[in-house]
């Protein structure tokens, strides 16, 4: 072998040599790398499972699924739901999740930071709450010290989802409820007056008052229906007076109110004004009830109108501007009247508007109370 040729096989053997070493070097980078990924990797995982809100993500997406579970159905029978029936709470609560769940943090009535609570929350408010805890059983399991977290308690209470129907009608009105009428349980409060009415209540306790109707254990909502004395069905505005409440008379009685007012203000003038009020309180008994509260009253007036100087009254007119018909035998009567008062030397005239009461007693009319 020449002295040329040893000296080129010594250079392929030299690298061959450094061709194995770098094979070698590169080889055991890989593994490092792999090896190190490795643990990034397991480090990558026991972080994400230690994340609590991965673990509620991972409940979250099965809640559909275990929704209705034995537990549920359970909870909903367990519920004060009278005006409705396991199926139509149901029929609600799937609406609900439908609109879309979420969870919130909420306090977990622990001090150990190892365990955390979430309360489910829809549209209509906290329907449940669930509680997580780091799953110790992982303690010889995990490399880096972050335990995983598991769910350990489901609690699912309705009651946050409850409505409150509250109503207030006249007290000869019904209220429904899903197809029930609310008894007088239900009843809050009672003898309210109605706000036009409400300067006769003293003077005649019979006029018709209001009741409000409460109820709590709606879940969803149900739109109450209102009934009248006769079953009937009556739409109103809650934000309206309460002049829908009442039922104004036909034309006829108008008229026969009409004449009756008229005929006692032409005497009920003259006698306030002092002019022959002894006449004109004998002349006012048949439109008034002998010994009631306004015969009462216009006695106790007898000292002081003999003191007045009035020599006549004269009545323009009187006006009925409404009837309300409370029943087939009592109404309220506005009318208006103008009247001059004449005296020696002056003269005083007045409009005048006065709220009254007319009833049929007994077998005629008589008012009964006045403003």
């Amino acid at each position: 072998m020449t002295k040329g040729e040893r000296r080129k096989r010594k250079r392929l053997i030299g690298t061959a040599v450094y061709t194995v070493f770098l094979l070698l070097w590169i080889a055991a980078l890989i593994a490092a790398a792999v090896y190190g990924l490795k643990i990034v990797w397991r480090y990558a995982e026991e972080y994400e499972a230690s994340r609590p809100n991965n673990t509620m993500d991972a409940y979250m997406a099965g809640l559909d699924e275990s929704f209705w579970n034995g537990a549920m159905e359970d909870t909903i029978a367990n519920m004060p739901h009278e005006m409705q029936t396991d199926d139509e709470c149901r029929e609600f609560i799937a609406t609900m999740l439908n609109g879309g769940v979420r969870y919130v943090r909420a306090a977990s009535g622990s001090a150990d930071s190892s365990v955390l609570a979430y309360n489910l929350r829809c549209d209509s408010g906290v329907f449940g709450k669930v509680t997580i805890e780091e799953d110790k059983s992982y303690a010889d399991k995990v490399e880096f010290g972050m335990l995983p977290w598991k769910v350990t308690k489901e609690e699912f209470d309705f009651n946050g989802l409850y409505t409150k129907m509250k109503i207030t009608v006249p007290a000869k009105y019904k209220v429904e409820l899903n197809g029930h009428i609310l008894g007088p349980e239900y009843i809050t409060e009672e003898g309210i007056h109605l706000d036009l009415l409400d300067a006769y209540y003293d003077a005649y306790p019979k006029l018709p008052t209001k009741v409000t109707y409460e109820f709590d254990h709606i879940i969803g909502y149900i739109e109450p229906v209102v009934l009248n004395e006769n079953g009937e069905v009556v739409e109103f505005d809650r934000n309206a007076d309460d002049s829908q409440y009442v039922t104004y008379a036909d034309q006829d009685t108008v008229d026969r109110m009409t004449d009756f007012v008229t005929r006692f203000e032409a005497r009920y003038r003259n006698f306030s004004a002092g002019c022959q009020y002894m006449v004109y309180y004998d002349k006012l008994l048949s439109y008034i009830i002998r010994g009631g509260d306004i015969d009462q009253r216009f006695q106790k007036a007898f000292d002081g109108l003999g003191w007045a100087h009035t020599n006549s009254v004269a009545v323009h007119s009187t006006v009925v501007n409404s009837v309300i018909e409370i029943d087939d035998k009592t109404w309220i009567v506005e009318e208006t009247t103008c009247a001059t008062a004449y005296g020696p030397q002056t003269e005083y005239s007045e409009t005048t508007m006065e709220l009254v009461v007319v009833e049929v007693s007994p077998g005629d009319l008589r008012i009964i109370a006045m403003n």
